[in-house]
């Protein structure tokens, strides 16, 4: 996956903000919501202690489909709606403010399976493109407002 700029991106984003917030320690992070609509590949995952994928993985299509909808779950509404983050309007990342190992780590772990399996194949799609570049926005936008967070408190 090194060779491919838009995952790099992506693994970068998180890492700023995972930088932005600490790196919490193993248990310490703040977890992601919306487990119900989680795909079952993550829920494997961790049954398995994060160490390799998932032996349990859906097929492609079915991944994908749970991938997106639980991404789609995750979201504010105001950013559901398309607008861009502005926090002078009010706009809070809620409940995508998820650092640490059940954080959003997990959307991206989930992210590189679906490459893993749809890669090269006809369904190697427009979808993972747009939802890696919404991610890399959503772990910019955090990190800078993490970062912006901690300026103004030493300020």
């Amino acid at each position: 996956m090194q060779d491919e700029p838009l995952w790099v991106q992506a693994v970068d984003a998180w890492y700023s903000f995972e930088k932005s917030r600490g790196f919490p320690a193993k248990g310490k992070g703040r977890d992601l919501i919306a487990t119900d609509e989680r795909p079952s590949a993550v829920t494997a995952w961790v049954r398995n202690g994060r160490k390799k994928d998932p032996l349990e993985m859906e097929d492609g299509a079915v991944h994908r489909k749970s991938l997106l909808d639980w991404w789609d779950a995750l979201q504010p509404e105001w950013h559901k709606q398309g607008e861009k983050y502005d926090g002078a309007n009010g706009h809070d990342w809620g409940s995508l403010k998820a650092d640490g190992q059940n954080g959003l780590l997990s959307v991206l772990a989930c992210m590189l399976w679906w490459r893993k399996v749809e890669k090269g194949t006809k369904r190697d799609s427009v979808d993972w493109v747009k939802l890696v570049s919404d991610v890399t926005v959503v772990l910019q936008e955090l990190a800078a407002a993490e970062e912006a967070a901690s300026t103004e408190k030493t300020d």
